[in-house]
């Protein structure tokens, strides 16, 4: 069984991020002493997504979302105004149980497409070319650091012949795969600005047919295979973490490798964040999936406290999984 960490509990009642609910607050209180949680009695998803156990702990507060939520199919954006996060009393999960079902993520891509642009505030996201400093900036802050940690990790790169990229961003964690083998790159990402600033950068790209948004599905599961996975902030976006990590390892081929980032965050405000994953839980669970995992601490220089809350050393860890 995998134990939440104590210090979850902690981030949860006193995340900045958080929007308190002023008398509401109060109210719950008395509401909780007699077993009830006015703010979740009609959460939507009553089993835990991972280990599908009934029994949670609810923590009363309301969060606001980071972006405007109007711009949301009308059916599913209340899910966005007020969420059900608590942590499973078996497995320790702490998790949103008011995220979309498979059904609706698929109902929601359809109307939506898989392009993530429309929900986020920031600016740099809505037009194309990105200002080349928001990119340069945003590669230096998330991936100077980050890739010279992998150096120190990772086998010898000019052995990989083909390596898949899920949300790639703005091609730094391609252009350091580039830098030390030939390798042929696989992509697949959930905005459409960045993608297209990768493809204009590095055309021998290949973008997959599919979706990693919530839920991998597509043309490219179960037909092909690549000698590594690089995953960045993939999974805390999951609604079925079981199956999408069982999805993930099924595209590397034996004796490879995945390097998953930016997974250990606890940020509430992104209605798109399900799974909140502090660093002993997510370990555990990477070493009961793979044959071996390595830790790779300090991969930002001044990591966000949604980061640092998250990991025992408060630095921005990554983890190297081997298939």
């Amino acid at each position: 069984m995998i134990k939440g960490n104590v210090r979850t509990y902690g981030m949860l009642e006193r995340s900045s991020v958080l929007r308190p609910l002023g008398w509401r607050s109060s109210v719950a209180k008395i509401l909780m002493k007699f077993g009830l949680n006015i703010r979740h009695v009609a959460r939507v998803n009553p089993k835990c997504m991972y280990c599908g156990f009934l029994e949670a702990e609810f923590f009363p507060f309301a969060t606001r979302a980071d972006f405007n939520v109007r711009k949301l199919p009308e059916d599913v954006r209340w899910r966005f105004y007020s969420r059900s996060i608590g942590q499973c009393q078996h497995c320790g999960l702490v998790q949103d149980y008011s995220h979309l079902t498979e059904n609706e993520i698929r109902s929601f891509l359809s109307a939506q497409g898989s392009n993530k642009d429309n929900s986020v505030s920031e600016e740099a996201y809505h037009t194309f070319p990105v200002p080349a400093d928001y990119v340069e900036s945003f590669n230096k802050n998330y991936f100077s650091i980050r890739t010279e940690r992998w150096k120190s990790v990772l086998p010898d790169l000019s052995k990989l012949e083909d390596v898949l990229f899920f949300r790639p961003f703005f091609g730094a964690s391609i252009d350091f795969v580039k830098e030390y083998s030939r390798a042929k790159c696989s992509a697949l990402e959930i905005s459409e600005v960045a993608r297209k600033t990768v493809e204009l950068k590095h055309p021998d790209v290949e973008f997959l047919n599919g979706n990693i948004h919530g839920l991998i599905f597509g043309d490219f599961v179960e037909v092909r295979k690549w000698d590594a996975l690089f995953c960045f902030h993939t999974l805390c976006h999951s609604v079925d973490i079981r199956k999408m990590l069982q999805i993930m390892k099924s595209l590397v081929r034996e004796g490879g490798f995945i390097v998953f980032s930016h997974e250990t965050i606890f940020k509430p405000t992104n209605p798109f964040h399900n799974a909140f994953f502090d660093e002993d839980w997510f370990v555990e669970l990477l070493q009961k999936n793979f044959s071996k995992v390595e830790r790779v601490p300090f991969c930002e220089e001044k990591p966000s406290q949604a980061i640092a809350c998250m990991t025992n050393d408060a630095s921005a860890c990554d983890y190297v999984a081997w298939v």
